[in-house]
């Protein structure tokens, strides 16, 4: 009922008004705290390196974000 009652008033109120700002805001957060979600898919992250190349990570950043740490190993 809350989430609802916040969606309606952030769209019947104007768009640049305090107000529609405040009722997007409850309605996120009862979004965030109430409503169950499920991710729908995972992203995959495939990384294929040159054998002796060394520092490539996955995650939260772009692949390349330390590419200047990437270190060349001679075997």
């Amino acid at each position: 009922m809350a989430f609802d009652a916040a969606c309606n008033l952030a769209l019947t109120s104007l768009p640049d008004a305090e107000e529609t700002i405040q009722a997007h805001r409850a309605a996120l957060a009862i979004f965030a705290e109430d409503v169950p979600v499920l991710p729908l898919y995972f992203r995959r992250e495939v990384v294929l390196v040159k054998p002796g190349i060394v520092g490539p990570e996955t995650g939260e950043f772009p692949l390349f974000w330390n590419l200047e740490e990437y270190i060349r190993v001679f075997e």
